[in-house]
């Protein structure tokens, strides 16, 4: 259901565990996120917050 849609680091996905999986196939392509049920106000917040926790994820951010 949509409404079960979580944050990104708010789940259980073992985030360096499936960066290490792309790393050894040489993945070189985009990573993307979609939401379906974005904040009722202020919908931008879930941008910068989706953006920050890919930079955390991909290592950029500590």
């Amino acid at each position: 259901s949509l409404e079960t849609f979580r944050p990104l680091l708010d789940g259980t996905t073992n985030w360096p565990a499936l960066l290490e999986e792309l790393e050894k196939i040489n993945y070189r392509g985009f990573l993307t996120f979609e939401y379906f049920h974005p904040y009722p106000h202020y919908p931008e917040a879930l941008v910068w917050q989706t953006s920050d926790s890919l930079d955390r994820i991909l290592g950029r951010k500590r």
